[in-house]
C-alpha cells in the first residue's frame, strides 16, 4: 500500500483551506440543498471519465458546504450516496470504485469548506446519475451544473521524458520526468525529481483526477543481508562496489514498494497551474546495482484506473 505521507505545500493549502465564499459552476437552485437552517450544500463541478475499455464510468464531483447560521455545523451530520435519480425512484449503484472526503469535521459561522468524492461502476447506462440525501430526502443530479467529460482514448501515454498527459479546454496534466533521480543515504533509497502539473485553465475550480505514483525497487532488503549495520553507512559509490552474489549466482531479489512523499491533489481553484513535486523513499531497501536485466531495477508507476492510464518510468540507479 502507498503511503502519502506529506502533501505538496501548495497543495496542502488548497485542500485544507477554508474560505467564507465559494464560487460554483451553477447558480441555480437545481444544485442546492439547505442541510439545516443557514448551512447550505451546493454542487459545484462535475467531472465524467468513460472508460470503454474496461466499460466503466467514473464520475469526480466537487461540493461546498456554507454555514451561514450562528452556530458550528458538524460535518458528521452530512449523509449522501451517489444514486441514480433520488426519492422512491432512486436506483442504488454498485461501485468498483468510491472515494469521499471531507476537508473538516466542523463548520463554523461564516466559514465554507469542500466536499469531494469519486465513484466507479459498470457502465449500464445510469440515466440519471447525482448526490441523494436521505436525511433531507433530497436530490442534486449531476447535470444540473455543466458535466465535463473525458473519454479514456484521449489519454495520452509515452516514453518522452516530459509530455502531456492529457489536455482539454478546461484543464491538463503534464508529466515531467526529466530531472529524475536515484541516491542512497544511511540505508534509505530515495528517487526524487518526478513533477506532474496540474493547470485550471477556468475561471471556477475544478475537480481533477488524482494520478497515483508508485514506486517499486525490484532488490534487496539491507536486514537480509551479511553486514547490514555496515551498509547501511556506506556511500552509494561503495555500495555499488559490493558483491552480493551467492555462491557465483545473482542475488535472489524482491519486489520492495516505497513511501510515495509529494502530493494528494483533489481539485483545483480558478486559473492556476501547481507543480507537484513527488518522491519515493524505499526503507532499508537497495537495487541489484550489477544487474543486467532489462526488467525491474528501480520503477515509477503512474496510474490512474478511471482513466485507464498505466505508464511505467524507469529510473537509473
Amino acid at each position: 500500500m502507498i503511503i502519502l505521507k506529506k502533501l505538496n505545500t501548495l497543495a496542502l493549502a488548497l485542500l485544507l483551506a477554508l474560505s467564507t465564499v465559494f464560487t460554483g459552476c451553477s447558480g441555480s437552485t437545481g444544485n442546492t440543498i439547505e442541510l439545516q437552517e443557514g448551512v447550505k450544500f451546493e454542487l459545484m463541478d462535475v467531472l465524467k471519465i468513460t472508460n470503454p475499455q474496461t466499460n466503466a464510468v467514473y464520475y469526480y464531483f466537487l461540493a461546498g458546504v456554507t454555514n451561514s447560521s450562528k452556530g458550528d455545523y458538524h460535518m458528521s451530520n452530512l449523509t449522501y450516496n451517489v444514486s441514480d435519480g433520488g426519492g422512491e425512484n432512486a436506483q442504488s449503484i454498485n461501485p468498483i470504485d468510491k472515494f469521499q472526503s471531507l476537508i473538516t469535521n466542523d463548520l463554523h459561522p461564516n466559514q465554507s469548506t469542500s466536499v469531494y468524492g469519486y465513484i466507479g461502476f459498470p457502465d449500464s447506462k445510469e440515466k440519471n446519475c447525482g448526490l441523494y440525501f436521505p436525511k433531507e430526502k433530497k436530490f442534486i443530479p449531476f447535470t444540473s451544473v455543466k458535466v465535463r467529460e473525458i473519454n479514456d482514448e484521449k489519454v495520452v501515454n509515452s516514453m518522452d521524458k516530459k509530455y502531456m498527459l492529457y489536455e482539454d479546454e478546461y484543464f491538463s496534466m503534464e508529466v515531467d520526468s526529466s530531472n529524475i533521480s536515484y541516491s542512497y543515504s544511511d540505508g534509505t533509497s530515495k528517487v526524487e525529481g518526478l513533477v506532474i502539473t496540474y493547470t485550471n485553465k477556468t475561471k471556477e475550480m475544478l475537480v481533477v483526477p488524482y494520478i497515483t505514483p508508485i514506486g517499486k525497487i525490484e532488490g534487496l532488503e539491507l536486514k537480509n543481508l551479511k553486514n547490514a549495520d555496515k551498509l547501511k553507512k556506506m556511500s552509494l559509490e561503495e555500495l555499488k562496489k559490493q558483491d552480493f552474489s551467492e555462491n557465483g549466482l545473482p542475488p535472489k531479489t524482491t519486489s520492495i514498494q516505497g513511501e510515495s512523499l509529494g502530493y494528494k491533489l483533489y481539485y483545483l481553484p480558478a486559473d492556476i497551474s501547481v507543480p507537484c513535486n513527488i518522491s519515493i523513499e524505499f526503507q532499508d531497501a537497495i537495487p541489484d546495482f550489477k544487474s543486467t536485466s532489462t526488467a525491474g531495477g528501480v520503477t515509477i508507476q503512474l496510474k490512474s484506473p478511471s482513466l485507464g492510464y498505466s505508464q511505467i518510468i524507469k529510473v537509473e540507479p
